[in-house]
This record gives C-alpha cells, sequence and structure tokens, in this order.
C-alpha cells in the first residue's frame, strides 16, 4: 500500500490509546479514501486507480496506515475497517458514473485476516447489492504470500468472488514468495511488480532482466502487468522497454482527491470499447514490435509465445479477445492448429496469420475473418489489416 504522508505526531502513543482511538475512529467515521491513479505507460490513459485509507485523527492530524493497520489486524479491528472501504470505494464508483466519468476501476487492498473469514464473500456480495456497481469495475489486490500460505483457503474466496465479475491482482509481486503453481491454478487479471524491484532499474543491471522475466510470465499468463512505485523518468523508460503495460507512483500523480481523478479521467480518457488482439509469437522482437503498434493504436494486447499458452490465455479470456494475431511457424502448435482450435471456442474470433520468408509457400487457406501479414510487416499495413478483417 502506498502510504506517503507522515504522521503529524509530535508525542508519542501507546497502543492501547491508539487502540481506543480506531474505534473512536470507526464510529465517528474519521476515515477517509486518497486515490493513486493508474496510467497505461504506452498511451498515458487512465486505467483505473488504487483506493488508499487514510486516518484523519481530530487531535493528531493525518495518520498514515503504516501506523494504524498492524494495530488494527492486531486487535480484530481490521474486517470493519476493510468493509468500509470496499463500501466506500463502491460509492464512490457511483458518484463517478453519476457524474459521467469515463469508466474507472478502483484497486482495493484487502487484508489477509479479512479476506480469510468465511463470511468475507457474502459481505462482498452484499455491498456489490447496496451499491449496486459493476463488479467488473472492482480489483481486490491480494499479496503473494498470502496465496503462498492460505492455498487452497484463498482460491475458494477467490474463485467465489470471479464468478461475481469481480477482478484480481497479486500485489506486491515478485518479493519472493510466489508460488508458479499457485498462478496456474487461478486467473488473476493483473501482477503488481514490487517497487522493491522498479527502485532497483536504476542501479543494478540484473534487476532490468529480472524485471522482464516477470513481465513475460505475466503476460504469457494472460494477465495485465503494473510496475508500482515509478518515481524517476529512468523507471518509466525502463518499464515501457520491457513491456509493462501500466504503472503507478509519484512521477505520474500522487494519491488525490476524487475530483481531481475526475479531471484526469476526462483528460486521459480510453476508449469505452477497446479491441482486443491476442498475438501468439515466438520471435521477441516481431513481438514486441507488434505490441508497441497495437498499443500505441489503442489496443488492447495479449499475447503468448506459443500456441499451447495462447489457448489457455483463450480460455480464461476468450469472452474478451477479438483477434488473434498468430505465426504460421511456432513451438508446440503452429498457427494452422492454433486457429482451427480458436475457432472451435469462439467461432466469431477474427484470425491474422503472420508468415516469414521461409513459409511464404506455405500461406494458409483464408477463409471468412482471416487474413495473412508477410513478416516483416509495417505499421500501417498491420494497422489496416486488422480494421479491414474487423470491418
Amino acid at each position: 500500500m502506498v502510504t506517503g504522508e507522515r504522521s503529524s505526531v509530535s508525542e508519542p502513543v501507546t497502543d492501547d490509546q491508539l487502540r481506543e482511538d480506531l474505534v473512536v475512529a470507526i464510529r465517528e467515521n474519521q476515515f477517509y479514501l486518497v486515490y493513486q491513479p493508474q496510467f497505461d505507460l504506452e498511451n498515458s490513459h487512465l486505467t483505473g486507480v488504487e483506493a488508499l485509507l487514510r486516518w484523519k485523527h481530530p487531535v493528531r492530524g493525518i495518520i498514515p496506515p503504516m501506523e494504524f493497520i498492524p494495530l488494527a489486524e492486531r486487535y480484530g479491528l481490521i474486517s470493519e475497517i476493510g468493509l468500509w472501504v470496499l463500501r466506500e470505494a463502491c460509492r464512490q464508483l457511483d458518484k463517478f458514473q453519476a457524474k459521467g466519468t469515463p469508466p474507472v476501476q478502483i484497486a482495493i487492498n484487502v487484508s489477509p485476516q479479512q479476506f480469510l473469514l468465511k463470511t468475507f464473500t457474502q459481505k462482498v456480495e452484499n455491498i456489490l447489492n447496496e451499491t449496486n456497481v459493476n463488479p467488473s469495475s472492482i480489483e481486490i489486490e491480494i499479496t503473494e504470500s498470502m496465496l503462498m500460505q492460505h492455498g487452497e483457503q484463498s482460491n475458494q474466496c477467490i474463485q467465489h468472488l470471479q464468478d461475481l465479475g469481480i477482478r484480481f491482482a497479486i500485489d506486491d509481486f515478485g518479493t519472493g514468495y510466489s508460488s508458479l503453481s499457485q498462478l496456474q491454478c487461478l486467473s488473476f487479471n493483473t501482477l503488481k511488480i514490487d517497487r522493491s524491484f522498479v527502485n532497483s532499474l536504476e542501479t543494478n543491471p540484473r534487476a532490468i532482466q529480472l524485471v522482464e522475466s516477470l513481465i513475460t510470465l505475466g503476460h504469457n499468463l494472460g494477465m495485465n502487468i503494473v510496475g508500482e512505485g515509478i518515481e524517476t523518468q529512468s523507471q518509466l523508460h525502463s518499464l515501457r522497454q520491457s513491456g509493462c503495460d501500466m504503472g503507478q507512483g509519484y512521477l505520474l500523480g500522487r494519491p488525490t482527491e476524487p475530483e481531481e481523478i475526475i479531471k484526469l479521467a476526462n483528460e486521459h480518457s480510453q476508449p469505452a470499447e477497446q479491441t482486443t488482439v491476442l498475438i501468439a509469437e515466438d520471435e521477441e522482437m516481431v513481438l514486441r514490435l507488434t505490441r508497441q503498434i497495437l498499443r500505441a493504436a489503442g489496443y488492447k494486447v495479449l499475447e503468448a509465445r506459443n500456441g499451447r499458452d495462447a489457448l489457455s490465455i483463450l480460455e480464461s479470456n476468450s469472452w474478451g479477445v477479438d483477434v488473434l494475431i498468430t505465426d504460421q511457424n511456432m513451438p508446440v502448435m503452429n498457427g494452422d492448429e492454433l486457429s482451427r482450435i480458436a475457432r472451435e471456442q469462439k467461432p466469431e474470433l477474427k484470425i491474422i496469420f503472420i508468415s516469414g520468408y521461409a513459409q511464404r509457400d506455405q500461406k494458409p487457406v483464408l477463409e471468412s475473418g482471416t487474413a495473412s501479414l508477410e513478416k516483416p510487416f509495417g505499421k500501417q499495413e498491420l494497422l489496416e489489416t486488422i480494421q479491414r478483417i474487423l470491418g
């Protein structure tokens, strides 16, 4: 959780005093939310915000979460506070919509103590019914350490909430606790690279390779990637070059009030209906170039390095994939076989085959809703082909 604010406390306060003050704060509604914007790193569209909790103490001033959240967890107060955060975020979403703000997605941190309660999923469902917000506008952030320590229990909760339409993100990814088997079993929407890796991009040459590996892993599993804690232009440049999808941090935008988010949403709005393109390509340079062209043109991009991974992504995202761009000659599964199985899953899927010089005599038979490109293809040729195939 990003804080960025310091307490105005001048004298030390005991835990018992703070506990009593927390009980009063809950009763008297002394909490409030600020929102840190998240931007698409390619085209600067506002993709969402992260809701961050603050406590305005009547005597001690603003108390940052790092001072009171651990105590709230220790004394069993975190569940009530966490439900207030979720309800308030949903209410704010409703206010955004009432003011005609372009669609905004809100990410919410959830404490492991709260998340693992048996009553949590039902209470979330109740809040969604109360506020009548679109569940897909909510993204719950959980840490990978919780997944590792409470695998089966957290899996059941995630699956139930995903069935309601809520999105999920793995927060602080890369801190050393991750279980690849957990990532394989669950369909997360977003992977957030921990700020410690982002901060190391300028000082540790190996950090760039590590971040690129994390991004590739997330993309292969069909997830969007968010870099946290971006504070310098150098960090931003490295993340862009590495293929990171989105970013947040003080360089891009500090935690702010809802009115400022409305302004940002109107100034940096993304298309209301984004076309989603899945690229299946084993040549890294071709994949990276295609991704950059499409994202700059406003398309949402998913990617896979072989046909098998592409099918896995289609299985979890088939409702949202509009166009499949597939290399004819890939390891594990070629483009013809991939397209055949993909069309069985989604008959209306548009497909663009790409081939190299060596495969020019092995062009696919083009059916309705298909097209072909030869490497090397240019930006305009790629975009025109997509526009033509979409009609």
